[in-house]
């Protein structure tokens, strides 16, 4: 997805790869604490980078064929025979849902993604992608590029990707905090 996206992105803004190497040397108080809790995942200056970038790529998964996914060993054997057949087209993606995802929401920060609902990927509230996010058809790349021309050339407006960083803020804090999800979970649950 960066090799087919990269490019795109590259003509209208600078594409950040770096991988920082946290470790808890610096960390104190609650700090170290959210460390420790997390697994490691916990990072002050990790979101001071991500609250400060405009973009943020939080594509990931698994490209899958409409066949065998419910088991990583099926799924797996049935991508290996249907990449010697060619049986059928990969139509989903598996595991797609990322820390960084919800991260890069609550920061402000515009999400891309492969195009959720193309791509078979299921939310109990769906975000639409162009407001909330960037949802990229890997198979219709046009769109995206036609999407970034078309905010580079919106002089003295707002920008498109900071409003739609805007309303995936909104989106995530109205229906994915902890507390709206233990709502949710409480209704399907109540008799």
């Amino acid at each position: 997805m960066g090799e087919l996206i990269r490019p795109v992105f590259s003509k209208y803004m600078n594409w950040n790869a770096e991988c920082d190497t946290f470790t808890s040397d610096t960390l104190e108080g609650d700090d170290l604490l959210f460390w420790e809790q997390t697994g490691a995942r916990h990072y002050p200056e990790y979101y001071k980078k991500l609250s400060s970038s405009m973009v943020c790529a939080c594509y990931g998964g698994v490209f899958a064929i409409p066949i065998g996914n419910y088991n990583k060993y099926t799924a797996k054997i049935a991508r290996e025979v249907n990449d010697i057949f060619h049986l059928y087209e990969w139509d989903r993606v598996r595991q797609w849902d990322s820390w960084r995802l919800w991260e890069a929401w609550a920061a402000a920060c515009c999400v891309v993604h492969i195009d959720l609902e193309k791509y078979g990927c299921v939310l109990p509230v769906m975000p639409k992608n162009g407001k909330h996010y960037i949802g990229v058809d890997i198979k219709n790349i046009d769109k995206l590029e036609s999407l970034l021309a078309m905010d580079s050339k919106r002089s003295g407006e707002s920008s498109l990707l900071g409003d739609i960083a805007a309303n995936g803020r909104e989106f995530v804090l109205e229906n994915y905090t902890p507390r709206k999800v233990a709502e949710r979970l409480l209704n399907l649950i109540e008799f």
